[in-house]
């Protein structure tokens, strides 16, 4: 709002061209998009501080095993936000939107729980024996 108020005081004739419905979109988007990763950015400063004082060796990285599932997620949906708003070219934008559409709607959410389980010593070991039946498969 800010913004617009200068715009509109000191150039007040490029007033229309410089704030178009575009402009007031984009900005909100990347001023939220930076606030909200500069939040995550700070909160997980001060978790890792605060993991390697843990005494234990043991306890840090089962600390570290559940900020990694989280950071999986956030690395997702913030990299697909990124290569949304940084646009390749027009002609190939409308397909690239869609794929990172459906990566951030559909994919992300559906692999939120199999990366959420694989901290599960049980889910670990199911995960490998399964490799190994289907490398063995294959070199048959």
């Amino acid at each position: 709002m800010s913004y617009d108020r200068y715009v509109a005081i000191c150039k007040p004739l490029h007033y229309v061209t410089i704030m178009n419905n575009r402009v007031l979109i984009t900005v909100c988007a990347v001023l939220t998009f930076i606030m909200t990763l500069v939040c995550i950015i700070l909160s997980y400063m001060y978790i890792i501080k605060t993991i390697l004082q843990f005494p234990s060796a043991q306890q840090r990285k089962k600390a570290f095993s559940s900020c990694s599932s989280h950071m999986i997620v956030i690395s997702i949906t913030y990299g697909s936000c990124i290569f949304i708003y940084v646009k390749p070219s027009s002609k190939e934008s409308v397909a690239i939107n869609k794929g990172m559409a459906v990566l951030t709607a559909s994919i992300a959410p559906m692999l939120n729980p199999f990366i959420y389980t694989l901290r599960n010593k049980q889910v670990k070991q199911a995960v490998n024996d399964s490799i190994k039946i289907i490398t063995l498969f294959f070199k048959k």
